[in-house]
């Protein structure tokens, strides 16, 4: 799954994932980025990876842009560390509102998803 922010607080639950990845994790590993970084990834990504997004949409919000190993490591020199989380089956994730995120190792799973809204202030998501 492509780097993404949702404007709900959202729960996935692993159900089931192939016993053999290439990667060698029996589900997914999902890198989540703190809501207080949303301003700078936002930035740096406008400035590095504009070929990736239409019409310079906003990158967090547009599902078009993916961070690879190199890009983060340039995060990284900036203070932006993702939180990396392996997610096994019958373990749930939880992706806090205004918290941007993706998916890069998956390997043919099936994921239960619901998000919810609570007292949501539009300023979270800028």
């Amino acid at each position: 799954t492509k780097l993404h922010m949702d404007v709900t607080s959202a729960v996935n639950i692993m159900v089931y994932a192939h016993e053999k990845s290439p990667s060698g994790i029996r589900g997914a590993e999902w890198l989540i980025f703190a809501r207080e970084d949303g301003p700078r990834l936002r930035e740096f990504l406008l400035s590095k990876a504009v070929d990736q997004t239409k019409g310079g949409s906003d990158p967090c919000l547009s599902h078009e842009v993916f961070i690879d190993d190199g890009m983060l490591q340039l995060l990284e020199q900036i203070g932006v560390r993702p939180f990396r989380v392996t997610q096994l089956p019958g373990q749930a994730v939880v992706i806090p509102v205004g918290c941007a995120h993706q998916v890069p190792t998956v390997y043919f799973i099936t994921n239960l998803f619901t998000s919810w809204l609570i007292g949501i202030k539009p300023k979270l998501m800028h």
